[in-house]
């Protein structure tokens, strides 16, 4: 896995990895069942997130590499679970981002996952 900024730092309890970080979280979006991974759609689950940022996420990840979706310029932080295997990942935007810049996301995520369901999350009101 390749991400632009690799750090160790583990979240409270140890449940939440962070592996691409250039900024903190303010909110933490809900993860449940959405729209399943292995091929690119326009009907992703969507949800209002906490946060001013668009998101995109996926419950039970697997993946050999999500270098080409983790390293697109719209990808402000990568966050996943550390527990094994991983049980979710999420990716904020950065702000200014746009619902296109979700997708285009969401439909890479839906190409290199070999499993799990994909979301999306719409800046808070």
């Amino acid at each position: 896995m390749n991400f632009r900024c690799l750090s160790a730092a583990v979240g409270a309890l140890g449940l939440i990895a962070v592996l691409a970080s250039c900024a903190s979280s303010t909110g933490t979006p809900e993860f449940g069942p959405r729209q399943t991974a292995g091929a690119p759609s326009t009907s992703y689950e969507r949800e209002t997130g906490e946060d001013t940022s668009w998101g995109v996420g996926a419950t039970d990840p697997r993946y050999e590499s999500l270098s080409p979706c983790s390293e697109d310029p719209s990808v402000e932080m990568a966050v996943q679970s550390a527990d094994l295997p991983s049980s979710r990942l999420g990716m904020r935007l950065v702000p200014g981002s746009t619902e296109a810049d979700a997708l285009r996301i969401a439909d890479c995520l839906a190409i290199a996952l070999r499993g799990g369901q994909i979301w999306i999350s719409a800046p808070a009101g």
